[in-house]
């Protein structure tokens, strides 16, 4: 978690610093084995957020966010030269009334920086929506990472901020934003909801999200409440819904790509296998592998849960093969998925979790016990609190196919136990 030493020795890395390029301090320090975790943890962001910013896909328009970043990284203070050492914010003071501008430039910059000041002056300032925007993409990606009941905490906190501003008079432009980031945060509590097995909230969040979507018409939450929709159904077993709901989302998000298109064609295809449509569903996981392959945008993807990579993906396709009776391409998606894991930006246990059971479910129905039941063992470990429905319903499932008899009766008992819980 140390800076190595001698990187603030470098000019180029202070001039960087200076210029609040962190990209260029991200990938250096990258260079010298600090990994994306490690930076996430020294700055404060999410590891989706940091690979990102290395890889210029993403730059921080949030000062609070560049500063927390810096100042993570142990950045020194700057030095002034001794001749500028008084120079600061009077440089910029603004002129008394009356009082000849010898400046043009300078003037004009006065004139453009109130009216920015004029225009954050209300309760809602594109400042403001801006920083709330980074903040709820922050809170998602983290989401994967840090204890859920921290991420819900603050984004109830950014939730009642975005309904006091519900209430003000703003443009249409603010309103339209204002709607959009509602949407994304009542998607994100629809999805944390299903993991919390409360499919009560889980609806209204959805709705919410609908709703959102409809006064924004914003097509990436459209798709992504109608997942949350077919995941209810999923989960309440109400298979014929679920992909009714998963249909609509892949039509959406055909025009909307990235992340949306990967987990709407790979959910459809999840569903349909389990009615027995097996060449469209293999037709939809080819889809959404070529998806993967395109860029995600801020219409597809908030982060986190609301994002969709291979490690997420390749669990619906797992489960897929799994319903078509083709055991060792459940196997190949599950190891596939598990892999990617290990190198994915954000670390994302609970689809690694899943995966490992859809493993364990191919290699027992393949007959291959003992190895089934390795992959399994640290899954039963978990603590309580770790013990979501939808692992439960995995694990019930994969108890199911173990032979009775001696051999395998410590490890159903253990199910039992945890499914009990």
């Amino acid at each position: 978690m140390c800076i190595p030493e001698g990187f603030w020795s470098s000019s180029r890395m202070l001039r960087a610093a200076g210029e609040r390029d962190l990209r260029t301090l991200f990938r250096e320090l990258n260079n010298r084995g600090l990994s994306q975790r490690t930076l996430a943890a020294l700055t404060g962001l999410g590891q989706t957020t940091v690979g990102a910013i290395m890889k210029g896909r993403r730059a921080l328009t949030s000062n609070h966010l560049i500063d927390q970043a810096l100042t993570g990284l142990r950045t020194p203070a700057p030095n002034p030269p001794a001749d500028h050492a008084e120079q600061g914010a009077a440089d910029f003071a603004e002129p008394a009334a009356g009082a000849p501008d010898h400046d043009p430039l300078a003037a004009l910059g006065r004139h453009s920086a109130g009216l920015v000041r004029h225009a954050d002056a209300g309760p809602v300032g594109a400042r403001s929506m801006t920083l709330a925007d980074e903040r709820l993409r922050d809170l998602a990606e983290r989401y994967l990472a840090d204890p859920a009941a921290d991420i819900l905490s603050a984004l109830a906190e950014l939730s009642a901020q975005l309904e006091a501003w519900r209430g003000q008079k703003v443009p249409l432009t603010v309103a339209r934003s204002l709607w959009v980031l509602s949407g994304w945060r009542s998607a994100l509590a629809s999805w944390m909801s299903v993991d919390a097995t409360r499919p009560g909230d889980a609806l209204a969040h959805a709705r919410a999200a609908q709703v959102a979507a409809e006064e924004s018409g914003h097509d990436g939450i459209t798709v992504w409440a109608l997942i949350c929709r077919r995941n209810i159904s999923y989960w309440q077993r109400n298979r014929s819904r679920a992909a009714q709901y998963a249909e609509q989302a892949w039509q959406r998000a055909q025009a909307v790509g990235g992340g949306a298109a990967v987990i709407s064609a790979s959910a459809l295809a999840q569903d349909l296998a389990v009615r027995g449509s097996g060449d469209r569903a293999k037709s939809l996981i080819r889809q959404a592998r070529r998806a993967l392959e395109s860029k995600p945008t801020q219409d597809s993807d908030l982060g986190g849960p609301l994002s969709c990579g291979l490690p997420r993906a390749s669990g619906y396709w797992s489960e897929a093969f799994l319903d078509l009776g083709d055991h060792p391409s459940a196997v190949r998606c599950a190891r596939e998925g598990l892999e990617a894991s290990r190198e994915s930006l954000v670390r994302a246990p609970g689809p690694e979790r899943m995966l490992t059971v859809h493993l364990a479910m191919g290699l027992a129905a393949s007959g291959r016990i003992d190895e089934a039941v390795e992959a399994v063992d640290p899954l039963l470990a978990l603590a309580p609190s770790l013990r979501v429905r939808p692992l439960v319903l995995r694990l019930e499932r994969f108890g199911r196919l173990l032979p009775g008899g001696e051999a395998t009766a410590a490890v159903r008992e253990r199910i039992r136990t945890f499914t009990d819980l």
